[in-house]
């Protein structure tokens, strides 16, 4: 967990002497808390994103989680005096002291994380009022409805509308092909928002004047589609069948979510117009797996891949580790977006290649590593410790399993256990706990501290001598392990560190989650 970067700190509030990874302790359990209900609600608003219940479940979770870190900040700036005169008089090393220069400038990050969604949420909510209301005023105006354009829009549109679940994004998209069916040119979009805006019960009919004389003022107005009085015409399309035509529009509808794609990795993303392209055109390969809903989720996802792993001039890799995630996000039911991280942090810190890092994810998922929705959040957080201890991509799965089987409650708790074991090996305060072990033990200690071991040598074999350790013995031992340790006990503590050294064949795992299923293909 993130407090495990201010253990050892000792901190005076209120004249009350504690730990102060102890003083945020309250707060950080309600913040685990709150994040775990965030997780599960963008999860079902990816099922649902037109769901208001869920969009203010959202917006209240962020208020909280605003507020919580906003609170850890507090405490944490509050003690920021005390700690830089401890490291100043040597009563805290330099590597906790940094450690907790990076606690502060993570909860920073998060509290600023919290509030771009906020604002983003609380925008895209008034968006969606403003889009909605300005589609309603139209059908008012023109004395219309959207069943009326089932044939330009196409069912899966016209069906969202109605249930409400469509964004703002797609009602404006509707508007667009409406108006501009009825001859009103694009130049003059703005124009009639600007007529919609001001429709109430007082002025619907200069309102259909004014839309009417936008639709004539198109001289390529020919064979459009009269859109008044409740009648709908186009020339032709009685030639066509019903199923053609809802075809058609949705067809229509996709060829511009693709450009609105190509749109928003230019502006948002900062590509240029040729890598904007070749983006979509991987946009275009996601949504043809079957595997998202939609062109906009294809995109999302593909925006999420670039912002995690920076973005990649080489297509076909880019392309492949795109796909790859969107598999393993819809088949192990996990945000796209927290598996490109975890990827990203594990390729970055671990040395691995884009495909290494899916399988990590990927086999990790398949062991039942997410049980309690933390693997990814472990791997994004953790790898590069066990990097420095020496561990591999598949020791770290080793390791997380042999701890969850044993007992630990989570993943979190069980690469917390490495990280401290590695922070006190490295800063000598292991130097006495490690006396109560077997002489093999303190032998690869001495080779670790002449660098000639790594710190997953010495784990080994401190596992291997509380397998067989006498439960009255282990106990004190475990203890000079540290509060992790002492935390899972002698069982646990003994199955994650025996196995330091071993590493799990991640090979082919992804390649496995990705194979589609018949509805998918």
């Amino acid at each position: 967990m993130a407090g495990s970067r201010i253990k050892g700190i000792t901190i005076e509030i209120n004249g009350d002497t504690k730990g102060l990874d102890k003083a945020l302790g309250n707060v950080n359990q309600s913040a685990s808390k709150t994040q775990q209900e965030l997780r599960d609600v963008n999860k079902l608003l990816k099922l649902d994103p037109g769901n208001t219940e869920l969009i203010a479940q959202k917006q209240k979770l962020l208020g909280q989680a605003i507020e919580q870190t906003g609170d850890k900040l507090k405490t944490l700036k509050a003690a920021q005096a005390q700690v830089e005169a401890q490291f100043k008089s040597g009563d805290i090393g330099e590597e906790q002291y940094r450690a907790f220069q990076r606690e502060v400038a993570s909860t920073e990050a998060t509290l600023k994380g919290y509030k771009s969604q906020l604002s983003t949420a609380q925008s895209s909510q008034q968006e969606l009022g403003q889009s909605t209301l300005r589609l309603q005023n139209y059908f008012k105006a023109t004395g219309t409805s959207i069943d009326d354009f089932k044939s330009l829009l196409g069912t899966r549109l016209v069906s969202a509308i109605k249930n409400g679940t469509a964004s703002a994004e797609s009602m404006d998209k509707a508007l667009q092909m409406i108006a501009r069916e009825s001859g009103v040119a694009s130049s003059d979009m703005r124009q009639l928002n600007t007529v919609l805006d001001s429709v109430d019960d007082s002025n619907i009919k200069k309102a259909a004047s004014s839309i009417k004389d936008l639709g004539a003022k198109s001289e390529d107005s020919s064979g459009k589609m009269s859109v008044f009085k409740g009648a709908v015409m186009a020339e032709g399309l009685s030639k066509v069948s019903e199923k053609a035509a809802e075809a058609g529009g949705a067809v229509i509808e996709t060829a511009m979510e693709f450009s609105n794609a190509q749109s928003t990795m230019s502006s948002a993303m900062g590509l240029t117009s040729g890598d904007a392209k070749k983006a979509t055109d991987i946009v275009k390969e996601v949504f043809g797996t079957g595997m998202v809903e939609s062109v906009g989720d294809a995109n999302e996802a593909v925006k999420d891949v670039i912002n995690s792993f920076g973005y990649i001039s080489d297509m076909d890799g880019m392309k492949k580790i795109s796909l790859d995630l969107v598999a393993i996000s819809k088949h192990a039911n996990v945000d796209v977006k927290d598996a490109a991280n975890a990827s990203s942090q594990a390729m970055k810190a671990m040395g691995l290649s884009g495909s290494e890092a899916t399988d990590l994810i990927a086999k990790g998922l398949q062991d039942g590593l997410d049980k309690n929705d933390d693997f990814l959040d472990t791997v994004n957080e953790y790898a590069p410790t066990f990097q420095d201890a020496g561990i591999s991509a598949g020791g770290m799965l080793s390791i997380l399993n042999e701890g969850m089987a044993a007992g630990a409650f989570n993943t979190d708790k069980v690469a917390d256990a490495v990280k401290e074991f590695q922070l006190r090996l490295t800063s000598g305060q292991l130097d006495e706990p490690l006396q109560k072990f077997s002489k093999a033990t303190q032998g690869v200690f001495d080779e670790f501290k002449n660098g000639k071991a790594t710190s997953a040598e010495v784990m080994t074999s401190v596992g291997k001598d509380l397998s067989t350790m006498p439960a009255n013995e282990a106990k004190g031992a475990v203890q000079g392990l540290g509060t992790q340790f002492e935390d899972l006990g002698q069982q646990a503590s003994s199955a994650l560190l025996s196995v330091a050294t071993q590493t799990e064949d991640t090979t082919g795992a992804t390649k496995k989650m990705s194979e589609q299923t018949p509805g998918e293909k």
